[in-house]
């Protein structure tokens, strides 16, 4: 059977327009990735430069020679550099435009330009060492990668180093079989590369489209259960979380934090909002990282943020939280070169006390709060019920005359013989 080179050089040539509109209509609904630019630029140049290669004997050698070979060159430079994009690297246009660069140059060169055989074995090998160089970063991107795309990426990395390989078999072919100075002369060998060509452009689209909706849908999902501005997870999130891992845990023991920031809005005054965002910001990264990976924690909106801690005692829960509070206080914020001194009230309530209703709970967590701030602010409040009967009952850290934590379950001993009293001193 012999393959019609002509035919297959035109489905090639009409598969690379059709692969650049589509990955242009992709980028074109969020313009957030330019590598997916970048790559339907790289189709559209493959596509333009497939018909002056057609003509070849029926255009001036200039055209089907230096300018064709130099587009197709330069396509596949861009997609290397699209491709660094997709993988968040930056590349080097320098890089990206060598092979076409390196193609012009040789073709300058009388003993290389009258022989077929060696601009082949160049072209071939130009080629296939980008065609490496993209698999190599698809394999990487993948490998970081934590999405099911990751799969994806990897196989469009090896189907680039087999793809590389077809360049390397060709190379040989050229030097034990020679080469026709009309490419629609080169008969089975010619053909077999094209068809492979456009097999890897049909297969290689829906990969990448793949590859994209599933990357670009997790992002909106990220953005819409994550606050913009701290990145932790926004109220809705946080309230869709908290519910499974309470409904996971339902009878076990919880316990829920509710933080705010101590006279954050005398911070914003004094030093911007600028200031105020940014202290946001590392208090919200200074919590998750003093958490644990099963811990849920979030922003509830202003200076306000919560935790739902699973599978901790009352007592654990105190422990946790006045940690936390003395971490807050003991960090230095820096802004603008500047130490700013922050702290935090934290008001909590634990599940065996109020049951396993979130949002009953974040309300009497935030009652806690409001008792801590009116007590005097960077303190934990414990919510209790008792007789039937909301009562709030203090522990204080060691600030001015408050008393400084000491054994967990003694210290809640105490706490219950504390009365309303107590709590106004």
């Amino acid at each position: 059977m012999k393959l019609d080179v002509f035919t297959v050089f035109v489905f090639l040539c009409g598969m690379c327009f059709l692969a650049g509109c589509v990955i242009f209509m992709a980028w074109w609904i969020s313009k957030s990735s330019r590598g997916l630019l970048l790559w339907s630029i790289s189709f559209f140049l493959r596509g333009s430069a497939l018909p002056l290669l057609m003509l070849r004997n029926k255009i001036p050698d200039f055209l089907s020679i230096d300018v064709a070979n130099a587009v197709l060159m330069l396509g596949l430079g861009i997609s290397w550099y699209g491709t660094r994009e997709l993988a968040g690297q930056k590349g080097r246009v320098i890089v990206a435009i060598a092979p076409a660069v390196l193609w012009l140059l040789a073709c300058q060169v009388p003993e290389f330009y009258g022989n077929t055989t060696w601009r082949v074995l160049f072209f071939a090998a130009l080629s296939g060492v980008y065609s490496a160089f993209i698999g190599l970063e698809f394999l990487r991107s993948g490998t970081r990668s934590k999405t099911h795309g990751a799969r994806l990426r990897k196989s469009l990395g090896i189907v680039f180093l087999m793809i590389s390989v077809m360049y390397l078999l060709r190379c040989v072919a050229a030097l034990y079989s020679g080469v026709p100075d009309n490419p629609m002369n080169g008969g089975n060998l010619v053909g077999i590369t094209l068809f492979i060509t456009l097999f890897w452009v049909v297969g290689g689209t829906v990969v990448w489209l793949a590859i994209y909706f599933e990357e670009y849908v997790l992002s909106l999902k990220h953005e819409a259960e994550h606050d913009v501005l701290t990145n932790c997870p926004n109220r809705r999130a946080l309230m869709v979380r908290g519910d499974m891992l309470l409904a996971k845990s339902s009878g076990e023991a919880a316990g829920i934090l509710v933080f705010d920031l101590d006279y954050f809005k005398l911070v914003n005054d004094t030093h911007g909002h600028h200031a105020g965002d940014c202290i946001l910001r590392e208090f919200a990264l200074l919590m998750r990282k003093s958490m644990r990976s099963v811990d849920v924690f979030g922003r509830l909106g202003g200076e306000e943020f919560a935790a739902v801690l699973p599978g901790v005692s009352p007592a654990r829960m105190e422990q946790i939280a006045d940690r936390l509070r003395q971490t807050v206080e003991e960090h230095k914020f820096i802004v603008d070169g500047q130490a700013v001194k922050i702290t935090t009230s934290i008001g909590m309530v634990h599940t065996s006390l109020a049951g396993h209703d979130l949002e009953a709970l974040l309300m009497k967590a935030d009652d806690a709060l409001y008792q801590a701030k009116d007590k005097g602010r960077n303190r934990i409040v414990h919510w209790r019920s008792m007789g039937g009967q909301g009562m709030l009952e203090r522990r204080a850290g060691p600030t001015g005359n408050d008393p400084a934590p000491g054994a967990d379950e003694q210290e809640s001993a105490s706490f219950s013989s504390l009365g309303r009293s107590a709590l106004a001193t």
